[in-house]
């Protein structure tokens, strides 16, 4: 997790940056989401940004969402599945979503987008929201 605050006249907004893995044999996903969240202040605007490397159908995606995060990307359900990696990638079979934007907030989201799905620089795709904080 890679934090930087954004202090404003009237708040203060932590941008995160993650990578967190899955549950295997020495970790458990649902334990990386509670130390990152640990480290973070609830009562400023949070967005928290990476790879969770769960898909949206996952009960990991769920605890996330009942954890008081929100699915930015998503808020429009119709985007809930849109890929966000190329095909069959470490576990993920096929093209799934699996990088996310959360937000302690639900907020007004203008305008998103997956990027790089045709001029590849990574084996994710870019992750795009325009907000109205």
């Amino acid at each position: 997790m890679i934090k930087g605050d954004l202090h404003l006249s009237d708040k203060t907004i932590s941008l995160v940056s993650t990578h967190l893995g899955w549950t295997d044999d020495n970790e458990k996903f649902e334990d990386q989401i509670e130390r990152m969240l640990a480290h973070l202040d609830k009562n400023q605007l949070l967005l928290i940004a990476g790879d969770f490397n769960v898909s949206p159908i996952t009960n990991e995606y769920s605890m996330i969402l009942n954890n008081g995060l929100h699915d930015l990307y998503a808020s429009n359900p119709k985007h809930l599945f849109d890929s966000t990696h190329i095909k069959d990638i470490d576990l993920h079979k096929g093209a799934t979503r699996i990088d996310y934007i959360f937000s302690n907030e639900k907020l007004e989201v203008l305008d998103r987008e997956i990027l790089f799905k045709d001029d590849l620089v990574s084996d994710h795709y870019g992750v795009y929201i325009e907000l109205n904080i």
